[in-house]
């Protein structure tokens, strides 16, 4: 989800990451990542972490299967799991893992980002 110079290659690109082919509603997690407009542009899209679907997947998926944490403070609550997750990228290479790895990761810490 690099989102660089050009805005609708951007915006194809998050699009892309986003849709799940799997789900009754392919677009479900779409709207989840453009909720706010920083989190695809800036604080997932910063990441490389960003541009491996199934982090993204793993990710979204996350947040719609725990929305009573995420009901405030939306932003630092994401910026805070997409620094998680790119610190674990830093020694593990996350590019081999699936979808339920992420969301894994994000179940270990959910404490902490409910008390954000």
């Amino acid at each position: 989800m690099y989102i660089e110079n050009h805005a609708l290659s951007g915006l194809w690109w998050a699009v892309y990451l986003s849709v799940d082919e799997s789900r009754s509603e392919k677009y479900e997690l779409t709207e989840i990542l453009f909720r706010q407009l920083d989190f695809p542009t800036r604080t997932l899209g910063t990441y490389k972490l960003g541009r491996h679907k199934e982090a993204v997947i793993g990710i979204l998926e996350f947040i719609l299967e725990n929305e009573d944490i995420f009901k405030g403070k939306f932003e630092g609550k994401t910026r805070f799991i997409t620094k998680h997750l790119n610190l674990i990228g830093g020694v593990k290479p996350i590019s081999y893992y699936d979808r339920s790895y992420f969301k894994s990761e994000l179940q270990k810490i959910s404490g902490k980002i409910q008390s954000i």
